[in-house]
C-alpha cells in the first residue's frame, strides 16, 4: 500500500497561486526534484504566517513538503531568490509572467527537467538584476526570449536555423525568412512558396542571434545588437512559442 504521508525537501519556483478558503493558498510549483507539482499552504494568508513571505510568485524557495496523494502540503519554506526587489517588483512580475506563462503550458506534471529548472533559476536571477537596473525593456525581453528558445530546444522543438525548411537549400544573407508553422528559416524560394505565412527578416543579424540562443550557453547579455534587431528576435521567438502551444500569450503583447 502506498505511503500517503511521505515527507520531501525540494527547491521550487512558484509558477501560479490561488487563494483557497479563508486563509489558504494553492500553488503550482516547478520543482527540481519532482517536476511540476500542486501544493497547498495552510494559513499562509493569515497575518504573521511564517510561510507567506517565502512563497512569492516567480521566486525560488526551499520547501519541506508532505505528500498527500496527488497533492503536497507545504510544511516549511525558505525564500532563496530573488530578494529585496523593492520598487522593481512590479517590473519583475511583468517580465516573469512573459517568461513563465508559456512554460506552464508546455511542462507536463511530475516530469523531472533538471536542465530546464537550473536554466530557469539562473534566468530569474538575471531577470531580477536587470529589472533593478536601468536596462531597457527590449533588452529584458531579449533575455526572456533566450530562455524560452533554450526551453523549446530542451523540450524537442529545436528550430532549423541553417537550411530552408521548404527547399533544404542553404539560406543566404540576400533573403532569409521565417516560418513558425514549419519551425525554421526560409530561403527566397521558400518564402515564395509560403507566401503570406512567411516573415522576412529585416536584418541577417537576427538569424545569427537566434543561432546563438539555441546553444546551451547563456550569451544574450554579451550580444551587441541594435534595438530593432533585438525586437525582431523577440518577435520571432514569441510567435514560434505561441504557434507551438496553440494559443496567444496574454503577456506577450505581440
Amino acid at each position: 500500500m502506498r505511503d500517503r504521508t511521505k515527507e520531501h525537501k525540494a527547491t521550487a519556483i512558484v509558477l501560479r497561486r490561488n487563494d483557497v478558503f479563508d486563509a489558504d493558498r494553492s500553488y503550482l510549483l516547478f520543482t527540481r526534484e519532482f517536476g511540476v507539482i500542486r501544493a497547498r499552504g495552510r494559513g499562509v494568508r493569515k497575518p504573521g504566517s511564517k510561510l507567506g513571505g517565502h512563497l512569492l510568485l516567480y521566486h525560488v524557495a526551499r520547501l519541506e513538503l508532505i505528500e498527500t496523494g496527488d497533492w503536497y502540503l507545504i510544511g516549511q519554506a525558505q525564500l532563496l531568490a530573488p530578494q529585496e526587489l523593492g520598487e522593481a517588483s512590479l517590473r519583475y512580475l511583468g517580465f516573469g509572467s512573459l517568461l513563465l506563462e508559456p512554460l506552464i503550458r508546455l511542462l507536463q506534471e511530475r516530469e523531472v527537467q533538471w536542465d530546464l529548472f537550473d536554466g530557469l533559476f539562473y534566468t530569474l536571477e538575471r531577470l531580477a538584476y536587470a529589472c533593478q537596473g536601468d536596462e531597457p525593456d527590449w533588452r529584458i525581453r531579449l533575455l526572456v526570449a533566450e530562455f524560452l528558445m533554450k526551453a523549446l530546444v530542451v523540450l524537442g522543438y529545436t528550430p532549423n536555423l541553417e537550411d530552408c525548411v521548404v527547399t533544404n537549400e542553404r539560406v543566404t544573407s540576400d533573403g532569409v525568412g521565417w516560418s513558425s508553422e514549419l519551425g525554421g528559416v526560409l530561403s527566397m524560394e521558400g518564402m515564395r512558396t509560403e507566401g503570406g505565412r512567411a516573415l522576412r527578416f529585416q536584418d541577417i543579424r537576427s538569424v545569427v542571434a537566434l543561432r546563438q540562443m539555441v546553444l546551451p550557453e547563456f550569451v544574450v547579455e554579451r550580444l551587441q545588437l541594435p534595438q530593432e534587431v533585438g525586437e525582431e528576435v523577440v518577435k520571432v521567438v514569441l510567435h514560434y512559442m505561441q504557434t507551438i502551444i496553440g494559443r496567444p500569450l496574454s503577456s506577450a503583447g505581440v
